[in-house]
């Protein structure tokens, strides 16, 4: 039987098969794995065969989704959002997991092939939004992306891509992003590189444009935390590429180049103390270079840099100089993050004009790539935010896997299955909904104008969220998630979720000469916004927001989705680490899929395989049967598991719970063991009949060899005493003839012939033998000699003995030390003399 590519249909659903049979199919090459209808990924860490195969896809696509069951393969999710989105339903593909586990792959991928199944019938459309999809990717990851310590291109944004469709025909697209990590351009954890796009910068300009923006290639490239790569030239020439194609002209990408530089030379500003309470920026080459390419003057930017604007009732401002170094660098951090998510943001709009479609499309196709779980050894809040989005996805995931698998029962036929399955909805109240509650405690702390200790800020979450304290002291606190329990460090979240962008530094980028630097202010932090709403746009209120328009959208259309899981740590092709991949399956919800499948029917057998597996509790016609009958299903589970509601026969399968598995496994080996110890005693008592028959047998060989070495014994004394009375009667003829005497003369035989026999004696001396035969010469007979032993002895004669002693009629034994045989002979009949009568 071939093997399943689904995890819904293994015999056992747990965290251990489901391991098992993901690192067997990677150890053999196949990369995707069907977990009902999502999608499993497991990133190879090398090259596989099928990830672009034409005749995979041509099989993908005469299938068609409802045709028949498709191939595990990223393919087969588009096909089947594209399928579904001409039944008339907006469809949307969510591609999770943790940094470096394939999901720029898998989008890209998927992007790829839904574009090319327009594209192959379309006037040429598709294939214009295709190549502008494409040439995105390389820009969005080069001004979006970074090298982390888990991965060397890790995605710092969730991005969402749009394709809509119109007419039966792809008419445009659509990116939008979330959660875009721009405190990276000021702050990289040990071993950490900043955005791509600067060393690419840095090692693919020429020396000239380097020279021009205020930057030398090999100090720029020292002052850049992390290593430069080989690649950041080669990946430059693309990135330039990729903004020529979107239609950015020479002009716009200097711009865009001269906007980086300013943030390089941003972060080289010193700050020098004036007087103990007063600090100001060192007018050095920096400064000098900072505002040229900003189109701002120096004492404008220094001034700015070093004075806060505070807001003292309704409307008026009080302006108070920085009274620490740390007030001044902050303030500079924060106007190069603002510059930078200007430009990121800027980029993702200019984008979406060249790929936008121009109408409202009815339709619409949503890829979603966002980041998985995340725990670190600090964890601030950045760490929250991707964590409370991932729990809301997976609350939404886990009510569409109840509703497939509700339909999946009705189509089975089980009326009324019930599932008990962990809801999250408590612990999601607790983070964001009214206070007391985590989210609700950051948002007040970051209204105050004075500090809140962080360890009050760690106490108030812990109980907003009944959470327990951290293990990093009390300025922590930890919450346990559905994939495990994250330790959040309390110090820096209020700061964090202020994000407040003063007016000043707006302003500033506001009355710049340079047409691309007026744009990036964000709208929130543009002057003129009332300050009411720039108090109330925290990260979390945008953050939760954004999340919740997100779910609206899936909630009205098909979700599919794709796990993409790192089987280990360090990248390396052919290693799998079952607790590295059971971490990222846990926060993945693939284990509490798993987890809530097992809380219903986690084991479901088709008949034959039921059948295959309880072969003892079957009865014989059944087993015979090519395709088992249901009905002698039910009659059988009946008879051994009377009213189980563990165990439901379906119109396909036969569903059971883990109980009523073991239940019935126990029955299946009691059933072997009675079966076999029938089969013992059997075995027993025919091994003793043929033990015997054995037996009997080898005692009758036995005796027949005795009693032929008896037998053979018994001729060789038989044939030697024959032998010995020939040979004493050879010698006693030929001595009597030699003589000429008989051996039984008249002073021998004294015996007289009883009347009426006649008696015939050779004359002599009163001795007489019977005659010879008629026709034979008598022989010549001579009496014994005198030396003889039976000479003048009287005879007797029994059984053809002649004796000299007295034989008895009677047959008794008798013992000598000697042979008696010396004084007795057997004489021939016509030797016997006659009236000598045998008495036995």
């Amino acid at each position: 039987m071939t093997e399943t590519s689904d995890l819904g249909k293994l015999p056992c659903v747990s965290e251990e098969s489901i391991i098992e049979f993901l690192k067997r199919r990677l150890l053999s090459k196949i990369i995707y794995t069907w977990a009902g209808s999502n999608l499993i990924a497991v990133n190879p860490f090398e090259d596989v065969a099928g990830a672009e195969d034409p005749a995979l896809n041509e099989l993908i696509r005469r299938r068609d989704g409802a045709r028949g069951p498709l191939p595990a393969h990223v393919h087969s999710i588009a096909q089947t959002a594209h399928h579904g989105l001409q039944a008339g339903t907006d469809q949307t593909v969510i591609i999770s997991g943790e940094s470096g586990a394939g999901k720029t792959f898998s989008a890209h991928r998927l992007l790829h092939y839904l574009v090319q199944l327009e594209a192959s019938g379309s006037q040429g459309t598709g294939r214009t939004v295709e190549q502008k999809l494409n040439v995105s990717n390389p820009l969005l990851e080069a001004f979006g992306n970074a090298r982390t310590t888990n991965n060397g291109n890790s995605s710092r944004f969730c991005k969402l891509f749009r394709l809509e469709y119109g007419g039966g025909r792809l008419r445009g697209g659509a990116v939008h992003t979330c959660l875009f990590e721009k405190t990276r351009v000021m702050w990289r954890g040990a071993g950490e590189r900043s955005f791509h796009i600067f060393y690419q910068m840095v090692a693919g300009l020429p020396a000239g444009s380097l020279h021009a923006l205020g930057l030398d290639r090999h100090a720029s490239l020292s002052e850049l935390s992390g290593h430069a790569c080989d690649a950041d030239a080669t990946d430059f020439a693309v990135t330039e590429s990729a903004m020529a194609e979107l239609g950015l002209s020479g002009e716009q990408r200097a711009a865009v180049f001269a906007v980086l530089a300013a943030v390089l030379h941003l972060s080289r500003l010193r700050v020098v103390a004036r007087t103990d309470d007063q600090f100001e920026v060192e007018d050095d080459a920096a400064l000098q270079w900072a505002v040229r390419l900003l189109g701002v003057s120096a004492p404008q930017l220094a001034e700015t840099l070093t004075e806060q604007q505070l807001a003292a009732g309704r409307s008026s401002v009080v302006r108070r100089p920085c009274q620490t170094e740390q007030e001044v660098l902050a303030r500079r951090d924060c106007l190069v993050r603002e510059l930078y998510d200007g430009l990121f943001r800027w980029l993702v709009e200019w984008i979406n004009g060249q790929i936008a479609s121009g109408s409202a499309a009815p339709r619409a196709i949503s890829l979603l790539d966002i980041s998985g779980f995340e725990s670190l050894e600090t964890n601030s809040l950045e760490q929250l935010c991707i964590n409370y989005a991932n729990e809301r996805l997976q609350q939404f995931f886990l009510a569409s896997f109840l509703r497939r698998l509700e339909a999946a029962f009705l189509e089975e036929g089980l009326i009324g299955a019930r599932l008990e399955y962990p809801d999250n909805g408590r612990l999601l109240v607790a983070l964001d909904g009214p206070a007391p509650s985590v989210f609700g405690a950051l948002d007040e702390a970051s209204g105050l104008r004075q500090v809140v200790p962080a360890s009050q800020l760690s106490a108030e979450a812990q109980r907003a969220a009944c959470a327990a304290p951290g293990a990093g002291g009390e300025h922590t606190f930890t919450v346990r998630h559905f994939c495990g329990p994250v330790s959040y460090d309390a110090r820096a979240l209020v700061a964090k979720n202020r994000d407040r962008v003063d007016a000043t530094l707006t302003a500033l980028l506001a009355g710049s000469s340079e047409w691309l630097v007026r744009q990036l202010p964000s709208p929130a932090a543009a002057p003129g916004t009332p300050r009411g709403a720039r108090r109330r746009n925290t990260v979390l209120a945008r953050l939760q927001l954004s999340v919740g328009a997100l779910l609206r959208r899936l909630d009205g259309s098909d979700v599919q989705f794709v796990r993409c899981v790192r089987p280990n740590g360090a990248g390396a092709p052919g290693l799998v680490a079952d607790a590295y991949m059971r971490r990222q399956l846990r926060a993945a919800g693939v284990l509490a899929t798993a987890r809530l499948s097992a809380a219903g029917f986690p084991f479901r057998l088709t008949p034959a395989e039921f059948v295959a597996r309880y072969t003892e509790l079957v009865e014989l016609r059944q087993r015979a049967e090519p395709r088992p009958n249901n009905q002698l299903l039910t009659q059988t589970i009946e008879r051994w598991t009377p009213d189980d509601p563990g165990v439901r026969v379906g119109t396909g399968h036969v569903f059971l719970t883990r109980g009523a598995w073991y239940r019935l496994g126990d029955l299946c080996q009691l059933a072997r063991r009675s079966a076999a110890g029938r089969l013992q005693c059997r075995r027993l008592r025919a091994a003793l009949t043929l033990q015997r028959c054995v037996r009997a047998w080898l005692a009758g060989r036995r005796r027949q060899r005795a009693a032929a070495v008896l037998q053979r014994c018994y001729r060789r004394r038989l044939e030697a005493a024959r032998r010995h009375r020939r040979d004493l009667t050879d010698s006693m003829v030929s001595d009597g003839a030699d003589s000429g005497v008989s051996c039984l003369d008249s002073g021998v035989c004294s015996l007289e012939s009883p009347p009426g026999e006649e008696r015939r004696w050779q004359a002599g001396s009163g001795a007489g033998t019977p005659s010879p035969p008629a026709g034979a010469a008598p022989p010549q007979l001579r009496p014994l000699p005198p030396d003889s032993l039976l000479a003048g002895k009287p005879l007797h004669m029994a059984r053809g003995i002649v004796s000299v002693r007295h034989v008895f009629a009677d047959r008794l034994p008798f013992h000598t030390r000697r042979t008696c045989l010396p004084f007795s002979c057997e004489l021939p009949r016509f030797l016997v003399p006659a009236g000598l009568v045998d008495l036995v």
